[in-house]
């Protein structure tokens, strides 16, 4: 498998595609509680080519201001919401660099419309993490510095959603899905099937091994468990803002951060095509987090390979899971994940 090559994340300037009529006709009620009625003559309303599948983002532009708007999925509780604004203003008072929250003309930070919730931000015009120059140094910073402020986040603001790391369950959907190897075209397409063949047995002696022994994943509590390129706003080599607060969940910190370092790390590589100093490279980013990190006991950070490793494994349980069940909409990664597994080892041995 070829490793540390380019991939979706490896876009750094995001897409915006202006809305067609039919849309911004049906975003006018949710733009009226943002935009004043004197400027909807000049207001260009975009929206997101990302990958989002759950939820749709609208970049709105009008006198010289651009704000973001978010539709969040259907299944979104207020509640929960309420707490991501909540944690997002949290971060925002101990100097995390993320978008800074916009009101809605009553006043309200939330909205409820057309059966979903809605929020407001600052727009920020940077480009994604590309891994060029002193950009892997900031990112790694900016990532412990982010766990140091939620490692002290007020409890009545905690993410009610946990990520548990039961190697178990993985395991089981690995049997399941080697059961049905004779349907694995029908299940998943000819490519995925493919795919599957040729690094099947990865896949399970991973499992298998990561299950025969005790992986301490540090101190549980609320942390950004999805720091990959796309949440990482850079402004030349500064990172700039942090993005997707709906990836702050309750997990052993070791998972979210070692995980993190993945992603950014192969992009680093795969812009850098620094292939003789990958090891190295994985290196450095632990001595940094060693540095830069204030939670505590860090013997977790010994077991980095099999805690990333781990969380790969968990994401591709998901995809296997969906696959089973007729929704292969996130195929698309698995390609992603399981180079993660491989390039893991290369980082992180």
């Amino acid at each position: 498998m070829d490793l540390f090559k380019p991939d979706i994340f490896s876009q750094s300037t995001p897409n915006w595609i202006k809305a067609t009529p039919y849309l911004e006709n049906e975003l006018a009620p949710i733009i009226s509680q943002i935009v004043p009625s004197s400027s909807l003559n000049e207001l260009v309303i975009e929206f997101s080519g990302s990958m989002e599948i759950n939820s749709s983002n609208f970049r709105l532009s009008f006198l010289n201001k651009r704000h973001i708007l978010k539709k969040w999925p259907s299944t979104q509780a207020y509640a929960c919401l309420v707490n991501i604004v909540k944690t997002n203003l949290f971060l925002i008072d101990n100097k995390i660099p993320v978008p800074d929250v916009i009101p809605f003309k009553n006043g309200q930070t939330i909205l409820e419309w057309n059966t979903n919730l809605w929020t407001c931000s600052e727009f920020i015009d940077g480009e994604y993490f590309s891994g060029r120059k002193n950009q892997l140094k900031e990112a790694s910073f900016i990532t412990a510095k982010t766990a140091n402020a939620l490692y002290n986040l007020p409890e009545e603001i905690h993410p009610t959603r946990k990520i548990n790391h039961k190697i178990d369950k993985t395991l089981a959907l690995v049997k399941k899905t080697d059961l049905l190897n004779v349907n694995w075209e029908q299940i998943f397409g000819h490519d995925i099937s493919l795919l599957l063949e040729k690094n099947w047995s990865k896949i399970k002696r991973t499992c298998i091994d990561l299950k025969q022994v005790e992986i301490d994943g540090g101190p549980v509590f609320p942390n950004h468990y999805d720091m990959h390129p796309h949440n990482l706003l850079f402004i030349e080599n500064k990172p700039l803002f942090l993005l997707d607060f709906d990836s702050i969940v309750g997990i052993p910190v070791g998972y979210s951060i070692a995980y993190s370092a993945l992603k950014q790390c192969r992009q680093s590589i795969a812009y850098n095509q620094d292939f003789n100093a990958v090891s190295q490279i994985g290196k450095n980013y632990i001595d940094s987090l060693h540095e830069n990190l204030d939670i505590g006991d860090m013997k977790w950070i010994n077991n980095f390979k099999a805690l990333a490793q781990m969380e790969t494994l968990r994401r591709i349980g998901i995809v296997l899971e969906l696959n089973l069940d007729g929704n292969n909409a996130w195929n698309k990664v698995l390609y992603l994940l399981i180079s993660n597994l491989y390039e893991a080892e290369e980082l992180f041995d």
